[in-house]
């Protein structure tokens, strides 16, 4: 038998079994490569898209949280100007309150206790320099 007639018989042997050529063929790791690198990269667009839409609301969250500490802020340096104001017209006796005299009194008590504890600091800090000139001497 030639080469021919053999490939004559096999060819049917072949089909009978049910193997064709494509259905040998396995995929390549190139194929392979091109689905896991698709896969991925949508995993990759969708982890980006969830982190951008997480910076931006961090980014809301923050903004907020700012805004709201300034107006605090704000609110707090308004409060002392008021304070202030009014301790200057009590004491000046331009309006008269039993609580706002009794406000500005215990604030005229912690201005002669914050006086007296920096007139002892420096006159403490004057005698510790004396102790140290006489020791060195």
């Amino acid at each position: 038998m030639n080469q021919t007639e053999q490939e004559q018989e096999q060819a049917p042997q072949d089909e009978a079994v049910g193997v064709d050529d494509a259905s040998t063929e396995t995929p390549s790791f190139g194929q392979a490569a091109g689905v896991l690198g698709e896969a991925f990269g949508q995993a990759m667009r969708v982890a980006l898209r969830r982190g951008r839409s997480e910076v931006g609301r961090a980014a809301t969250t923050g903004r907020h949280r700012l805004q709201v500490r300034q107006l605090k802020a704000d609110r707090d340096a308004m409060l002392r100007k008021i304070g202030l104001e009014v301790l200057r017209l009590v004491e000046a006796g331009e309006i008269s309150h039993p609580g706002l005299l009794r406000s500005a009194q215990r604030v005229s008590e912690l201005d002669v206790e914050l006086e007296d504890l920096e007139t002892r600091r420096t006159s403490g800090s004057e005698v510790q320099a004396e102790d140290e000139g006489a020791a060195e001497s």
